[in-house]
């Protein structure tokens, strides 16, 4: 049975992320900073594409994934056959999703060969 409750958790923003960006010298949007503070506390595994705020997680011990990698996982576990990933991925491209032209590449070869 699938737990169908979304807990919603205020979570205050980490003094490491606030920290972080200085390092890095950027400012991320609420929502990457609440993120990766929730994912430090809970030791969660954190869903996220932004760069930035990827890097800053990991350097802080949190690990990531982004959404390419639940598209191959999910052909991988059979809850997508490849030409619907295939799909996604390219409508998500046509609304805007942007990523370096040789990570699309790399992402097709990679769902063609599982």
């Amino acid at each position: 049975m699938i737990n169908e409750d979304i807990i919603v958790e205020n979570t205050g923003v980490s003094e490491k992320v606030d920290e972080m960006e200085k390092v890095f010298n950027c400012k991320l949007g609420w929502g990457e900073r609440e993120a990766i503070t929730l994912a430090l506390k809970t030791d969660s595994l954190l869903l996220i594409n932004d760069e930035e705020a990827s890097t800053i997680a990991e350097f802080l011990g949190v690990k990531t994934k982004g959404v390419l990698f639940i598209l191959l996982k999910s052909v991988k576990l059979g809850l997508l056959k490849k030409n619907e990933s295939l799909a996604i991925f390219q409508q998500m491209l046509e609304d805007g999703f942007w990523l370096a032209p040789t990570t699309a590449v790399e992402f097709e070869k990679i769902l063609f060969e599982l």
